[in-house]
């Protein structure tokens, strides 16, 4: 495998909720964007006692918290849909019960894919004077990340 660039992440996203099955989601495009961040960590329970051997200390992991975030160069192109994830954000509808709720899939070049579903929680529209206009949202995982391998 060799390197790839950032811009050859893609980004995509369904508006439902995180019982959806994912064979049924309609994906979207979400398009024009500079930065696209997933991280991931587990929750530990320490399994340290009186009897651990060697005086080590040791874990198991119980839970794993994913976090979405990505900002973009502001279009109001239909074909990018930023305007249609901004709207789940502050209208959203029955569908994900009144929630800001939505999957992401990521996409790499080496054909890595990451998908799961979201609640956002966060979006910003920044429109500076002397600057193109910007926007930026944060998610939070709302069930579990599927990870392919390629």
């Amino acid at each position: 495998m060799s390197a790839f660039n950032g811009t050859d992440c893609a980004v995509s996203f369904a508006i439902a909720p995180e019982s959806a099955a994912v064979g049924g989601l309609v994906w979207v495009s979400l398009g024009m964007m500079k930065t696209k961040s997933l991280k991931s960590t587990w929750d530990t329970a320490d399994t340290t006692a009186d009897k651990t051997a060697n005086a080590g200390k040791t874990a198991i992991a119980t839970r794993i918290a994913t976090s979405f975030s990505g900002d973009g160069v502001s279009y109001d192109d239909a074909v990018y849909n930023q305007r249609a994830l901004k709207s789940q954000f502050f209208n959203p509808g029955v569908s994900t019960q009144n929630q800001p709720k939505v999957w992401f899939k990521l996409t790499f070049a080496s054909n890595e894919e990451f998908v799961g579903p979201y609640l956002m929680t966060s979006f910003s529209d920044d429109q500076p004077d002397a600057d193109v206009g910007t926007w930026s949202v944060e998610a939070q995982i709302n069930g579990r990340v599927t990870y392919k391998p390629s």
